[in-house]
């Protein structure tokens, strides 16, 4: 259990595995989940909702993660903004990951990492900006 206070975390990802397993990790650190299965879906509800920790996917159908990162970027408070990516048919994970790191993501994390990484990652100060896992998460 985390020493911090329980927080609100979105986990977005449009692989409905991906944020089932997300928000079974999250929940299990105390914290509360909200779930969205695209970044037009996350954008909505941060019009509507404060959240403490956003992990996002990169790329997504409908909204893809850098928008989301970048609405995320101007709501005040700024959530901690943690990208995960496994990247796609056009771009390398590196790529992904690159882009959302300028984008203004706090941590970046490679499809599949290490849970202890995304735990050490919803930490404040917690993995480094350029985090890159080995496996454990579904891809």
């Amino acid at each position: 259990m985390s020493d911090l206070s329980p927080r609100l975390v979105m986990v977005v990802d449009d692989v409905p595995e991906i944020t089932d397993f997300l928000e079974n990790v999250v929940r299990t650190r105390g914290h509360s989940v909200i779930k969205a299965r695209s970044g037009r879906e996350a954008i909505a509800i941060l019009r509507a909702v404060s959240v403490d920790v956003l992990i996002t996917d990169i790329l997504m159908p409908d909204g893809d993660g850098l928008e989301l990162i970048q609405a995320a970027r101007v709501r005040k408070p700024t959530p901690r903004i943690i990208a995960i990516s496994g990247g796609g048919k056009y771009l390398a994970s590196a790529q992904c990951l690159s882009l959302a790191g300028g984008f203004g993501a706090d941590v970046v994390l490679r499809k599949p990492f290490d849970v202890d990484q995304l735990l050490a990652a919803l930490e404040p100060g917690g993995a480094t900006p350029s985090a890159v896992g080995p496996q454990a998460a579904p891809s």
